[in-house]
């Protein structure tokens, strides 16, 4: 990882605007918050934290049909020399099932293939995205519900 001073604002609005197109395609609103304690430049390996970002969103605007993504950050703790930050992304997708909530963490898997054809890919992306998070020394939390929605958190 290669930390380096990064303004979140830029890095937040350019994932969001890469992800848009697809979005407003499908109908979706897309929207992104940045919580008024979260400092406005970061020391964070940007291009990792982007990664992590796009992938997220995407996911959320792949299996969302109708309604929202939401990409919020927030101000977890703050030390006198850094801060601790959760980004959390929000869809009104149609959730994963309990069973499989662990199983998407690992390489090549996939919920089932009905949304795996539906929506193609290789089921790396959040394998990936959870190896990037261990070496910064984070975590990717899920909660979902079956036919409803998820929430993805770091």
């Amino acid at each position: 990882m290669h930390p380096e001073k990064t303004r979140l604002k830029e890095l937040v609005e350019r994932s969001v605007s890469i992800v848009s197109p697809k979005a407003k395609q499908k109908g979706l609103t897309l929207s992104h918050s940045i919580g008024d304690q979260v400092p406005q430049t970061i020391d964070v390996d940007g291009p990792r934290l982007r990664q992590i970002l796009l992938n997220l969103l995407s996911n959320a605007v792949k299996f969302t049909d109708e309604g929202s993504v939401q990409l919020g950050v927030f101000l977890k703790e703050r030390y006198p020399d850094s801060a601790r930050l959760m980004f959390k992304v929000i869809d009104t997708g149609m959730g994963i099932n309990e069973k499989d909530q662990a199983k998407i963490f690992d390489p090549f898997h996939q919920t089932d293939m009905s949304s795996s054809k539906r929506t193609e890919g290789t089921g790396l992306g959040l394998a990936i995205i959870k190896e990037i998070l261990e070496k910064m020394d984070s975590t990717l939390n899920l909660k979902s519900i079956y036919g409803n929605d998820s929430t993805a958190k770091t």
